[in-house]
C-alpha cells in the first residue's frame, strides 16, 4: 500500500487530468485565450500535450480554425510520451 502523499506517480497522473479538465472548462465558458493561457503556464508538463489534444479537439468541433493546427501539433508529441495512454491516443488517432 502506497502511503497518501507518496507517490509521485499518482500525483503526476492527477496534475495531467486537473490541467486537461481546467483547458476544458475555460474553452468550455468561452474563454479559449485562458485556455491557451492555462496550457502556457505548463509548458513543462508531459500532460500538457495531452491537454492540447483535448483543446484543438474541442476547437475543431466549435469550428475555431486553431483546432486542426493544435491535434497537428499534438499528436507527435504524444507518440512520443512516456505516458502509455498517450500513446494510445495518438495512435487511435489516426
Amino acid at each position: 500500500m502506497v502511503e497518501r502523499g507518496k507517490s509521485p506517480d499518482l500525483k503526476r497522473r492527477v496534475d495531467g487530468e486537473v490541467l486537461v479538465e481546467r483547458t476544458l472548462i475555460e474553452f468550455d465558458a468561452g474563454q479559449p485565450a485562458a485556455a491557451q493561457a492555462t496550457l502556457a503556464q505548463r509548458r513543462q508538463s508531459v500532460h500538457r500535450r495531452e491537454a492540447l489534444y483535448w483543446l484543438g479537439r474541442a476547437q475543431e468541433a466549435s469550428d475555431a480554425s486553431q483546432g486542426r493546427a493544435m491535434v497537428a501539433e499534438a499528436r507527435p508529441r504524444l507518440a512520443r510520451s512516456p505516458v502509455a495512454s498517450h500513446r494510445r491516443l495518438a495512435a487511435a488517432d489516426r
